[in-house]
């Protein structure tokens, strides 16, 4: 079997004629309505509240600058066929509350030749997210972490429970050296009327470090219903740790697969700085 001529001097080109393919045609852009003027998006300037970016037209001959007047709230559909000389510019955002969190949600809006604002795309802001989580907080709690790092990652946890509260975001806590401590579970943090106050009785443990170990007991039960874990939620596993496996029998190999297997993202926080080692936290995990 021998393979086809492509034809002399036709390697590496485009062996159809032009009459075949045509080349592109490429038309013109609509000339700006102000040939003296430009518009400049500044979407890191800071405004009054928590309002972020603005438009400028700016005159390019004296370089004068006056701001565009748009508006982040809500407008009808775009026109099906808006003017040809009607300009599409962004670069604001919009401040959204979404429980103790502020969203910065970016917009567009198309102006008419008097830089007069007609539509905002997108038309509305979107929801916030309203799909649950279920967090998962493994502290290291060996002799290689310090009273002042083991303090500092109880104040950690202590901000992040406080930025989720008014979300459907439910947290447990684990703390692993040579075992594993349940401090409290998904169950405990709900009914709670100060999940917070859940985090005075934490004592460090101190002794080895098997992280892989600890990793896979958590994911065995803390994400189980009898632990309050729901069945429809984000499953998140957050790791703070010195990077330093000590006197473990598992390999973290061995336990990615499992968290794989049940659809648990999983992240990697460092205390200061991580140990040198020669089997460190797996490098696909966000840290």
């Amino acid at each position: 079997m021998t393979a086809g001529k492509v034809g002399r001097g036709t390697w590496g080109r485009n062996p159809c004629p032009s009459s075949v393919v045509p080349p592109p045609k490429i038309l013109p852009l609509p000339p700006f309505p102000h040939p003296d003027r430009v518009l400049v998006g500044a979407p890191l300037q800071r405004g009054a509240g928590n309002k972020m970016g603005t438009i400028y037209r700016c005159r390019h001959r004296s370089g004068k600058c006056q701001e565009v007047p748009v508006t982040g709230e809500s407008s009808p559909p775009p026109k099906k066929n808006p003017p040809k000389l009607d300009i599409w510019a962004c670069g604001p955002t919009v401040p959204q509350a979404c429980g103790e969190n502020i969203h910065l949600n970016g917009f567009c809006v198309l102006l008419d030749t008097n830089l007069q604002q007609l539509q905002r795309i997108p038309a509305a802001q979107p929801e916030c997210p309203k799909r649950s989580s279920d967090v998962v907080l493994l502290i290291d709690g060996s002799g290689s972490i310090d009273n002042y790092d083991f303090s500092t990652m109880k104040t950690f946890i202590a901000e992040v429970m406080k930025r989720f509260k008014g979300t459907d975001t439910q947290f447990a806590l684990s703390q692993f050296s040579d075992i594993v401590l349940n401090h409290f579970d998904f169950n405990t943090f709900r009914s709670s009327q100060d999940p917070i106050a859940l985090l005075k009785h934490v004592r460090q443990r101190q002794r080895s470090t098997r992280t892989a170990t600890a990793i896979w007991k958590v994911l065995m039960e803390m994400f189980s219903r009898a632990r309050g874990a729901r069945e429809d939620a984000n499953k998140i596993l957050i790791v703070i740790t010195d990077g330093k496996k000590y006197d473990d029998n598992l390999e973290y190999s061995e336990v990615i697969p499992l968290a794989d297997k049940m659809g648990v993202t999983r992240y990697a926080i460092g205390v200061r700085d991580l140990h040198a080692q020669s089997d460190p936290p797996p490098s696909s995990w966000p840290s």
